[in-house]
């Protein structure tokens, strides 16, 4: 689902060149994923980032199932992710679910952060109605989360999916 996203990043953050994007492999080429962004300015070895995917879902599936479908798979992607919230958004886009979560990497703990919302648009190849969710995911170390928090905060609202 290759769709435009626009979205004004926070100071220090930037988009991923394509190069960039390609030295990541398979994760780079997923078509789900439109856009990822990285926290410029940090040396560390985990850089704070920001993916934005989406995925078509099927029209008679109920909002409250798919969200919690996405969040079941929040959670085994990361082996030992532990959700901690996932609440209504009260904000623009409505329809949307805000998440919070932690887990290990090697030695390293990581909180992400995501937004996951439901929209409606346009087939690119047929022209017919179609439903996605749209996640905007932000994970960086734990240690690093009362900044970066503070930038996702910041870049969601300005979140536009082009449809």
């Amino acid at each position: 689902m290759n769709k435009n996203i626009m979205i004004r990043l926070a100071s220090g953050w930037r988009q991923l060149s394509e190069e960039e994007r390609g030295a990541l492999g398979v994760l780079g080429q997923n078509e789900s994923i439109n856009l990822i962004a990285i926290a410029a300015d940090n040396e560390a070895s985990y850089v704070p980032n920001l993916v934005v995917a989406g995925e078509e879902v099927l029209r008679g599936q109920a909002d409250e199932e798919i969200f919690a479908d996405s969040a079941q798979r929040l959670e085994q992607l990361v082996p030992g992710f532990l959700l901690i919230d996932d609440i209504e958004w009260p904000l623009t886009p409505a329809n949307a679910r805000l998440r919070t979560g932690v887990y290990i990497l090697d030695d390293l703990s990581l909180t992400v952060m995501q937004l996951a919302w439901l929209a409606d648009g346009t087939h690119e190849e047929n022209d017919e109605s179609q439903h996605a969710l749209w996640t905007a995911t932000c994970t960086c170390p734990s240690t690093e989360f009362a900044t970066v928090i503070d930038s996702f905060m910041e870049m969601i609202p300005t979140l536009e999916v082009a449809s």
